[in-house]
């Protein structure tokens, strides 16, 4: 096992280019912030800057002095942007009580985040609400509502002007169509005997196997979500979290 707060701020250095890297300045968790999945590393080289990810598993050595990596190419650059470290940031239950500062987290050598101390009092990662760059969100006393994500009635709404622009008038009335399936794709389609999946609602997060989001919960599944579940054998998963 070892804390966050023993990797933040460390160097990193590469063994083949004998070079410092960068410093870690903050971390990738998976969505329920119940694994690490890499770091994020400020390069120093003015030719290089801005921030680089670094997975967990490509780290050679980091219970020393520096992050040790094997060569620079396994840091690179992500599209998405990098997060911040979470210690610092002020916790609250869900009923609106100050717990204090996350001031650490304890994690094992596969990445399994373990705790996360808040004012030196260690609370399970389970109890974790919500979280953002700004807050830390933990389940109070009582059971926490259970949250949807405000895209979902977004898409709800879309929906429902999507089917009044297909209305037909009839008599001045408005006569809507209540057919819901889909036509079955084509026989060389890759949505083939999944297309049961589009449209409905995802229960919970969905995240690639590098932590990139597949779905979030409250998205309404599309062709694309599918694609990307496919792509890295998601749809399992993403097929028991739906509705």
């Amino acid at each position: 096992m070892f804390r966050l707060s023993e990797i933040v701020s460390k160097p990193v250095i590469s063994l083949y280019e004998a070079r410092r890297e960068g410093i870690v300045v903050g971390c990738i968790f998976d969505a329920k912030m119940s694994r690490l999945m890499a770091l994020a590393v400020e390069c120093e080289d003015e030719t290089d800057a801005g921030k680089k990810r670094l997975d967990l598993k490509n780290i050679y050595k980091h219970d020393s002095d520096a992050v040790v990596v094997k060569n620079s190419a396994v840091l690179r650059f992500c599209d998405k942007a990098i997060g911040g470290c979470p210690i610092g940031l002020i916790a609250y239950d869900h009923e609106g009580t100050v717990l204090g500062t996350i001031d650490d987290i304890g994690i094992d050598v596969r990445g399994k985040v373990l705790w996360i101390s808040c004012n030196g009092v260690n609370l399970e990662c389970t109890r974790l609400v919500s979280r953002s760059d700004k807050l830390v969100i933990f389940c109070g006393a009582g059971k926490p509502p259970k949250l949807t994500s405000p895209r979902s009635k977004r898409v709800a709404t879309k929906r429902i002007e999507a089917a009044l622009a297909k209305a037909e008038t009839a008599g001045g009335q408005i006569r809507l169509h209540a057919q819901v399936s889909r036509t079955p794709p084509p026989k060389d389609s890759k949505m083939r005997n999944y297309d049961f999946l589009v449209s409905k609602i995802v229960e919970r997060d969905i995240v690639s196997s590098i932590g990139e989001v597949i779905a979030l919960e409250g998205d309404v599944i599309t062709d694309a979500i599918i694609d990307l579940a496919r792509n890295d054998h998601k749809l399992v998963q993403l097929a028991l979290y739906c509705r």
